[in-house]
């Protein structure tokens, strides 16, 4: 009965998360750090010198990623103990295993650029308002925070969204701005998650989704009007900076 649920069941997430790698993650890590290397180190600040955390940061490969890339200033921080004991098992250092909001709360200087990949949609509606104005208020003014999220207009949406038993929120190209205009960002960037090339197969991969893209895109434009902006791939990325006037920080 619902009035006899118990506060561990309502907060499944602990044990999920407890297994994440086991349960979840097994099948799913082919070709991760390529697709990292890709679509986020290019839009990471060009200063090596930056200050950058990794939130969600699983087991660690893109802050491996980013190390190698020569930025010098990098962290990490993930809630299961599963994936940061892989990721000191591996060696990479620099990695946390914490809830995201105390993790920022505890920081004492503001950083530079904060990358959460794979995160939001983990979320309630009002715990990404809550992390989002804390992301924002843990960044200097012009800080960015680089974001991947399920793209909700995909045809395949469900995939992504459902394919996770801990996901609870999807996205479309305008939520996501909505969101974060409300929460202190603007200069809002945000750009298809399209297959990455790695090799020939996959090269082949890249040319035949954009023809089936432009497909979807059309039958889109004729149903809705709009001939242009329309994001079909099953993720987004999002690029956003905090504005001048961001949220303080309150502790």
């Amino acid at each position: 009965m619902a009035s006899a649920a118990s506060g561990r069941d309502e907060d499944f997430r602990a044990d999920l998360y407890a297994e994440y790698v086991t349960t979840h993650f097994a099948e799913l890590g082919a070709g991760a750090a390529t697709t990292l290397e890709a679509q986020i180190l290019p839009l990471l600040p060009a200063d090596r010198a930056a200050a950058i955390l990794d939130i969600g940061c699983g087991s660690g490969e893109l802050v491996e990623l980013m190390s190698q890339a020569g930025y010098r200033r990098v962290s990490g921080v993930d809630l299961s103990e599963e994936q940061v004991a892989i990721a000191r098992g591996r060696g990479i250092s620099g990695v946390a295993q914490a809830d995201l909001f105390n993790h920022l709360d505890s920081l004492d200087e503001p950083l530079d650029a904060i990358v959460a990949v794979d995160v939001l949609e983990h979320l309630e509606k009002a715990e990404i308002v809550r992390a989002l104005r804390l992301i924002c208020a843990t960044l200097r003014p012009g800080g960015r925070v680089i974001v991947r999220v399920p793209n909700a207009q995909s045809p395949f949406g469900g995939r992504f969204r459902y394919g996770d038993f801990t996901h609870a929120t999807s996205f479309t190209q305008h939520s996501i701005s909505q969101v974060l205009l409300a929460t202190g960002f603007s200069d809002i960037e945000i750009r298809p998650a399209d297959p990455v090339v790695h090799g020939v197969l996959s090269a082949i991969r890249l040319g035949l989704w954009k023809l089936v893209a432009t497909g979807y895109k059309f039958a889109l434009a004729v149903e809705t009007g709009l001939l242009r902006g329309q994001l079909v791939t099953q993720n987004i990325l999002v690029l956003a900076r905090r504005r001048e006037s961001g949220p303080p920080r309150t502790g």
